[in-house]
């Protein structure tokens, strides 16, 4: 089953298929996967899908098919713990373009970058976010400031019209132009490398 650019689409995850197979099928690293279900490496890699229901609560063949999609999508990562069944592990909130210059802690002073709210953290001591963290509700603004990227660059690289809305969330850039958090999440990591 394929989605329409022609990967493997998640809602083809059976339960007969291994943790092994939905690793490899869907590109997502095994470690990866146990976060994602909330288990430990103990965990056989050949344990079928339609198993976990009996050896964790609350998983099961739908809740590994909507995990492994935000993980395609980027709304989830293994920095975010188990993947909620489905639902937001947090409340979603809606992004506005940086209001917060990148070298002053946000909050107030209390629990400062604990990164509660918008779900990742900025380096305390100011340096860029790196490109692993991007999540698909951070704006396109916020890539910019965060990751410490040029935006003339990264709409090049990502293909974008001059004039873009540069509050817009990632994952809804996916919706309007057809640009993949995982596509943004590669630019910035070459800039980053090379830069």
């Amino acid at each position: 089953m394929l989605d329409e650019d022609g990967r493997p689409d998640p809602e083809g995850i059976k339960g007969w298929m291994t943790l092994a197979d939905v690793s490899e099928t869907y590109s997502v690293p095994l470690d990866a996967l146990y976060t994602m279900i909330g288990a430990g490496p103990d965990l056989p890699a050949d344990t079928e899908m339609k198993e976990l229901e009996g050896l964790l609560p609350d998983m099961g063949v739908s809740t590994v098919r909507a995990g492994v999609a935000a993980y395609l999508d980027g709304s989830w990562t293994p920095a975010d713990g188990p993947y909620g069944g489905g639902q937001p592990a947090e409340p979603e909130l809606t992004p506005t373009p940086t209001t917060v210059p990148l070298h002053t802690p946000q909050g107030s002073g209390q629990g400062a970058g604990a990164g509660t709210g918008e779900g990742f953290v900025l380096p305390s001591d100011g340096s860029r976010l790196p490109a692993s963290e991007i999540k698909g509700r951070m704006t396109l603004q916020e890539v910019v400031d965060y990751c410490q990227v040029p935006l003339d660059y990264l709409m090049a690289e990502l293909g974008l019209p001059a004039g873009v809305d540069t509050g817009l969330a990632l994952r809804d850039l996916a919706g309007s132009y057809t640009v993949q958090v995982l596509a943004v999440r590669d630019a910035v990591q070459r800039y980053q490398e090379n830069h």
